[in-house]
Parts: C-alpha cells; structure tokens; sequence
C-alpha cells in the first residue's frame, strides 16, 4: 500500500511541479536537498531556474536519489528494513526491485541507461544492474563483497572487492569479471574512469598510499611518493587528475596531466578536501582551517577564493553541466555562476544538505 502511495504523491507532485514551468518534465537545472525541520525530515525538489521549490515525502520513505544524465531519477523507498528501487522517467514511476536489502548510497548510473547498485546477499554485498527491462546481481560473490562503484564512458563497470586482509579492483565488461590488480596484502580502493578509458585509484601498502593508473594493459605508479599519502583520484573531462596529497601533514591539491605533477593548492589552509571539475576544467576544492571553510576555483592558471566569508564554512562543491556550482554553507545551499553567489533556500534555521543535482 505505501509503495502505491509513493507512486501517486511523487508522481502527481513532479508533474504538478512540472506544469508549473511551463510544461517541461526537465527543468534545466533541478536539485534535490535534504531539509531537517523540527516537525519532519523531507526532501524538496529546487527549480534553480525558475525559483520553484516542491515538497515531496518523508525522508524515511524516500532516500538516496540519483539523477541519470538523460533526466530519469533513480531511487529507494524504504518499507521497514528493505527497500524498492523505483525509476521516475518524467511521467511515469517503475519499480525495478523489490524488498531488497540495499546499500543506500550506491546507485550509479551509466550514461547508456543501465543501472547499478549495491545489495546485501548474506554476509556481503552484491552488484545488481538493471538494463532498462529486467534486474539481475551481475557478481554473485559469496567470498567477496564489493563497493565503490565507477562506470566508464564506454560501459565497463569498475568496482573494489574486499576480501580477508586486502581489496582488489575489478571491472566487469558486460560479460566477464576480471580482477586488474591481484594483490595479496594491499588495499586498492577510489576507482575513477576517465573518458578515454583510463582507470586510476589509491593503492594502500603498509607504509604508504599513492594513485595508480591502469591502461587495460599496464598499471602505472604515477606518484611514486613515499613521503607522502595520495588519496581521492578525480579526473577531468580533458584527461587531467586531481588528488589529494598529504604533504608533511598538510593535504594539498595536486593535478597530472598525464606527464608531470604540480600542486594546485599551495598550502592555503591545514586541510585541502573535495576536488572536483567542471566540465569546462575549472577545478574546485574545499579549504578547511581552525575557524573557517572556503571555496576555491582553479581555472588552469590562477586560484580565486569565492566565498570569502570569515563567518561561515562552506563546504559540498558540486559542479552542474551549466557551469554553475553550488556548495553548502551554514544549514543553506548556495550557487555561483561564475560572476555571483546566491543563496538557494534561506532558511539559516533549519539545516539543508545537497543530494543530487541535475542540469542538462
């Protein structure tokens, strides 16, 4: 009875919420948040664009959502301990599985459409993909279980599988399971897919961490710091690699360009967090002292600090394919458009957290 409840108040609420734009199912930039009111946890659909903003469930009923880059909109509705995996395409809510016991943060969606996700199977987790029409666990893994989930542009599915005393990296190529790394007592996990292919992620040895590329060939140490820990890989649209870089204690942000490294950050604060890219290559990152957070955009050359505000403490960047980002910061969320910031929900009294965000 929930699970039709669910389909009727999410479906009459995005299409009401539709109409109110004109018509269009896609707004041009939709975000979804998390809001933490004394009476209840929701969650709240924000049209960027045209300013409109949408109640929508219960929290406990309704998480973990995941937008795909066509517009559809993935996610679980709990029921007591399990969940359904539900699909919204614009006008109509699919339920792909039912009553599953799911890992909540783990859907990942390829740009082909298909669908994947994390699931509890005994004493471990299994992969479940669905490819538009059925749902299957692609793994079936007692002795392992997996996690951290990355698909590559040309639809590989790379993943970690822990096992008794190390993880490993595998990818999935549609039909066969190969494990890249097959190391004994080393840990291996981030897995991130450039878009020509490359894969790269940390390898954790006793006494050290540095990144690792792998070229479906050769694995490459392209590091090779043992002074220093690297961790949280992410490349960029033109083939770039940021990561974190712990440098006599202070964590910095360091780029390859596939030939050399630089350092981005130059030490500005104790703790540099959170890199990521836009699509245009501009890069921002968290800093993080004793009394203040800021966000900090690199466009290739020069560093820029776009909060500069003492008082509060920004954090979350995420890029939107328009090239606005938007970050948290004290209980709001706020959007720079590259000139100017806004602030999205004013609302200092009730705390807001960002889930997913969606722009075409």
């Amino acid at each position: 009875m929930l699970r039709y409840l669910l389909i009727l108040v999410v479906g009459c609420t995005l299409l009401t919420f539709a109409a109110k734009i004109g018509g269009r199912l896609f707004p041009s930039s939709l975000l979804i948040y998390f809001s933490r009111a004394t009476d209840e946890d929701a969650l709240y659909f924000l049209d960027i664009d045209h300013h409109l903003q949408v109640h929508l469930t219960p929290l406990e009923h309704y998480i973990t959502p995941e937008w795909n880059i066509d517009g559809r909109f993935a996610y679980f509705s709990h029921e007591a301990s399990n969940a359904d995996v539900n699909v919204w395409d614009g006008g109509t809510i699919t339920t792909i599985a039912q009553n599953l016991n799911v890992y909540d943060n783990s859907l990942t969606w390829n740009t082909d459409g298909r669908l994947a996700f994390l699931v509890s199977v005994g004493e471990s987790f299994d992969i479940y993909m669905w490819d538009g029409t059925s749902t299957n666990n692609i793994t079936q893994t007692p002795d392992l279980s997996e996690e951290a989930l990355a698909w590559s542009a040309d639809g590989r599915l790379a993943f970690r599988a822990l096992r008794p005393n190390a993880t490993d990296i595998y990818v999935w190529d549609g039909s066969t399971i190969a494990n890249i790394t097959q190391t004994a007592t080393i840990y291996e996990d981030f897995p991130t897919w450039s878009l020509d292919g490359r894969l790269a992620f940390r390898v954790a040895s006793e006494n050290n961490t540095d990144i690792y590329v792998w070229e479906r060939t050769s694995i490459s140490n392209i590091t090779q710091t043992p002074q220093a820990d690297e961790t949280l890989p992410v490349w960029s649209s033109d083939g770039r690699l940021a990561f974190l870089a712990d440098n006599q204690g202070v964590w910095e942000v360091d780029v390859w360009d596939g030939v050399s490294l630089s350092n981005v950050s130059q030490m500005l604060t104790p703790m540099e967090r959170r890199p990521t890219w836009g699509n245009d290559g501009r890069l921002a990152f968290t800093t993080q002292s004793d009394n203040d957070n800021d966000i900090y955009v690199w466009d290739g050359v020069s560093l820029a600090n776009i909060s500069q505000t003492p008082a509060e403490s920004e954090s979350v960047p995420i890029w939107g394919g328009n090239g606005h980002l938007i970050y948290e910061a004290a209980n709001d969320i706020y959007v720079w458009d590259g000139v100017s910031t806004y602030n999205l929900t004013q609302t200092p009294d009730v705390e807001e957290y960002i889930l997913s965000w969606w722009t075409p």
